[in-house]
């Protein structure tokens, strides 16, 4: 256990306070208005395409058996964290179920209510020619 002998006490150190002083300057008060959502992304919305995403989802699993669901699920669709950064078009496509009319409005967004990663395939065309280029023969 350390003795309280051996701290400094932070009205004596310069270093401490020097750093204290220098985060004081950047705190700035949180604007609520950032936390609100935005227009673009209807919460509702989103809310319901997470919903019939894990719900689809779930209903896959229901049929592995309990032990093996996740690697099962896994080897089949790809891992559910990384289907849910694709946009909910190329979710609805991948697990090939139509889409609702009601989801085109957010339909470029992922799982999460953001603009899905550069590196993950994010349209239907993309996901089609991926899945082309890697079942296609060796010559």
């Amino acid at each position: 256990m350390i003795q309280d002998s051996a701290l400094v006490p932070l009205t004596s150190s310069k270093k401490l306070t020097a750093i204290r002083k220098q985060a004081q300057q950047f705190k700035t008060p949180i604007d609520s208005k950032v936390f609100e959502a935005s227009p673009s992304k209807p919460t509702s919305l989103l809310k319901e395409s997470q919903d019939a995403i894990d719900a689809y989802i779930n209903k896959i699993m229901a049929t592995y058996s309990p032990g093996q669901k996740n690697k099962l699920f896994s080897i089949r669709y790809g891992e559910p964290e990384k289907i849910k950064q694709m946009s909910l078009l190329a979710i609805f496509h991948h697990f090939q179920i139509m889409m609702p009319k009601k989801f085109t409005s957010i339909e470029t967004l992922n799982y999460f209510g953001l603009e899905p990663n550069n590196e993950i395939i994010t349209k239907p065309s993309q996901f089609k020619a991926h899945r082309q280029k890697r079942h296609q023969p060796p010559l």
